[in-house]
């Protein structure tokens, strides 16, 4: 039975929660978390006024901008990898993206102080990235990705990756540590700044995992990596704060009453007033593609329909119905 679950809340509290429970249990780890760019402070402090020119979109989210010093980042990066690691396989690996100067190279300090074994630097190279619009440096076209283990051991499906790498010769190819990835195939699991490609998360699990392990991801987004474990027949857990984010035009969070409020926060309280959190777990549902599988689509006037056992038979779903705190 393929599982795939979600939980709402913060990571930290949550994998220190299940470290007895979730020992060794992830064959694979896939790990976006947050750049703190958005500040423009610490490491990345530029001149005042250098991104207000329209067009230029630095501000991803109060999500990351919550930390500007370098050592803080440093730190916060740390206590993750700290309490990932013992709940990765004997022979399990992780995945961190980012990019080497702005966030990675304190990820690698993080784990060499915490025995992790580099394994490969992949570069995300992007053939239509976003150019550089004032003009004043290269254009950025490509992001990084450390491949790293924290055991002895390690699983890599070689010859997968091989024939992956050219379907279409006898033997294959050796898939090399930069991926030619275009921008546009990262839509269609939900609204997010930052979401990486499906091909990337693909690989990914192809790479590490073979169908029934289990994939972690605890900065999930709108969920990506759960979307592709359920296509590829990976059990997946998923951890995410939050899933409502800002209207681009308006700037402001929106219920699907129609009312509009200015923070995440307020538009929380207006679910736990009017009841709305069975939409909430719904919008939910069709964000990570649990799609036409969902229990509300087997509801009827309240009760399940005798159906269910069966409907539900091939996949497992675990539903947070305790709404998160921001």
């Amino acid at each position: 039975m393929l599982n795939l679950r979600l939980y709402l809340g913060d990571a930290f509290d949550i994998l220190k929660d299940k470290q007895e429970k979730w020992k060794h249990k992830f064959r694979m780890g896939f790990f976006d978390p947050p750049y703190f760019v958005s500040s423009g402070k610490g490491i990345l402090e530029r001149p005042e006024g250098s991104f207000k020119r329209k067009g230029v979109r630095l501000h991803k989210g109060d999500w990351d901008a919550d930390i500007s010093d370098w050592k803080d980042i440093y730190k916060w990066n740390y206590r993750w990898l700290k309490l990932v690691k013992p709940l990765i396989a004997e022979d399990g690996t992780i995945f961190v993206c980012g990019m080497w100067n702005i966030n990675l190279w304190t990820v690698r300090m993080a784990m060499e102080e915490l025995g992790y074994s580099h394994l490969n630097n992949i570069v995300i190279i992007k053939p239509n990235a976003v150019p550089n619009l004032k003009g004043v440096r290269f254009a950025a076209s490509h992001e990084n990705m450390i491949w790293a283990k924290p055991n002895k051991d390690r699983y890599f499906a070689y010859w997968r990756m091989k024939k992956y790498s050219a379907p279409d010769s006898p033997s294959g190819k050796q898939m090399k540590d930069y991926w030619i990835i275009p921008v546009h195939s990262r839509t269609s699991v939900g609204e997010h700044p930052t979401q990486k490609t499906f091909e990337q998360v693909r690989r990914c699990i192809l790479s590490t995992t073979d169908e029934n392990d289990w994939v972690l991801d605890p900065f999930s987004g709108t969920c990506t990596t759960m979307k592709l474990c359920k296509e590829l027949n990976r059990n997946c857990v998923c951890i995410e704060k939050g899933f409502y984010y800002a209207d681009a035009i308006t700037n402001k969070y929106k219920c699907n009453c129609g009312k509009e409020f200015k923070d995440k926060i307020a538009l929380i309280n207006h679910h736990n007033q009017s009841r709305h959190k069975r939409q909430f777990l719904y919008d939910i549902e069709k964000k990570v593609g649990w799609g036409d599988s969902s229990l509300d689509q087997f509801v009827d006037k309240g009760k399940l329909t005798v159906d269910i056992a069966q409907k539900q038979r091939d996949i497992s779903y675990k539903k947070i119905t305790k709404y998160f705190k921001d």
